[in-house]
């Protein structure tokens, strides 16, 4: 889990989670929440952009190996 107290884009460095494949969501901690979206190809690095951005816009990105 990776949190985000503004919206923006990140790249994260996916070496540690094993597998092929990455199932990413993001939880909206204002509303308690969460946006599922498809698998994707893992690579080792990848970028991410939150539903919403900007300031007060915080978003947690939930990253899972499949």
């Amino acid at each position: 889990m990776i949190y985000l107290p503004v919206g923006k884009k990140i790249a994260v460095n996916t070496f540690v989670i094993r597998g092929d494949k990455i199932k990413t969501s993001w939880f909206n901690p204002r509303t308690g929440k969460t946006e599922r979206t498809n698998s994707l190809k893992k690579q080792t690095i990848m970028n991410f952009v939150p539903p919403t951005t900007g300031l007060e816009n915080d978003w947690v990105l939930i990253l899972e190996e499949i």
